[in-house]
């Protein structure tokens, strides 16, 4: 929570070291999402919006200097046409580049809007090739009985 009179760049940097203590202390990686500014109509580049950077994060730079590693998901025409399905993938920071890598940008990313999932190189990187594509529940086995669902084994968040 801010305090009263704190300024956002102080919370932030507040937030991002409570939200770094608790990963290294529990053992976890945390994603946060931030998104950009919003750019007005004018702002724009030939009216599509501009590619996100560290320092146009909503908040401020400061999300970019305390992050350990800064990635973008970017849609450069869907200000254009919103249907349009090209996707730029791009790091930006990573603090361990011996470890996993330089900063790069991946371009041959497409958006699949019904499914809302993303294809590279025409593939679902989440689909195991070794797996069908489709499982069905035989029609005379009801859904709890297929996935062996115990109502008392509920997990709740």
């Amino acid at each position: 929570m801010i305090k009263p009179g704190e300024r956002e760049d102080l919370y932030i940097s507040r937030f991002m070291a409570q939200l770094k203590r608790f990963a290294v202390e529990f053992d976890l990686s945390i994603n946060l999402v931030a998104h950009q500014l919003t750019a007005r109509a004018n702002e724009k580049d030939g009216g599509r919006y501009y590619k996100p950077t560290l320092n146009n994060i909503k908040g401020g730079g400061t999300f970019a200097d305390k992050a350990d590693n800064v990635l973008i998901v970017w849609r450069p025409n869907r200000a254009l046409d919103f249907k349009d399905p090209q996707v730029i993938f791009g790091s930006q920071k990573i603090k361990k580049q011996k470890l996993v890598g330089i900063p790069q940008e991946i371009d041959d990313i497409i958006f699949n809007i019904r499914s809302n999932r993303y294809t590279f190189q025409g593939e679902n990187p989440l689909e195991d090739p070794a797996k069908p594509k489709k499982e069905y529940i035989p029609q005379n086995q009801s859904l709890k009985e297929a996935f062996e669902i115990d109502e008392y084994n509920v997990i709740e968040f």
